[in-house]
């Protein structure tokens, strides 16, 4: 089917840089300008992925549709999404999308609690190293390995000749280590 220029609609995705999850499915004639409007008028979960410094990356799905088959298509895309566990932003009560966003909003606070004992800075490091540790190995292997950790170098401090305190994000990143991950300096979770 031919479709003139003037006709043509684009399927595309904007995905989470963070989590690499796609987060909206839309269409557009004109994606490029649609990606802009999505950035200026910043709907909550992208201010907060700008608030970063990051931006999220917009992937076109299909194109060179007419608008029947443009609405149909975007319908299969955020089906598809949905499927995947991707937490959609299309629909303001997408269930997936607002029990996510709780879950990681309750574990950040209760992350600050438990953490609250250390200096604001590194208290900030290890809530986000922890996040991140969760995100890459699970919440189960990341608390095991590092309660392990934090109580194995509190043995050590307690014997004579440690060279130095050895900080809680020092053990965070011991245990992304040994699990094959790397925290970089200034890394957000």
């Amino acid at each position: 089917m031919s479709v003139s220029v003037d006709q043509a609609h684009a399927i595309y995705a904007l995905v989470d840089p963070e989590t690499q999850k796609v987060r909206y499915i839309g269409k557009s004639k004109q994606p490029e300008e649609r990606y802009r409007q999505h950035i200026r008028k910043a709907p909550a979960w992208i201010k907060e992925i700008l608030e970063k410094g990051l931006k999220p990356e917009q992937i076109i799905l299909e194109s060179g549709l007419n608008s029947e088959e443009a609405g149909k298509r975007e319908e299969y895309w955020i089906r598809w999404y949905e499927s995947k566990n991707n937490p959609l932003e299309n629909f303001q009560y997408n269930e997936y999308a607002l029990r996510e966003r709780d879950e990681a909003r309750e574990l950040h606070e209760r992350l600050v609690a438990e953490f609250s004992y250390l200096p604001e800075e590194e208290m900030h490091q290890v809530v986000a190293m922890t996040e991140y540790g969760y995100e890459c190995v699970g919440a189960c292997a990341w608390e095991s390995a590092f309660q392990v950790a934090r109580y194995t170098v509190k043995m050590l401090e307690k014997s004579p000749g440690l060279p130095r305190r050895i900080s809680e994000p020092e053990i965070a990143g011991l245990v992304l280590q040994m699990y094959g991950e790397k925290w970089e300096e200034g890394e957000q979770g």
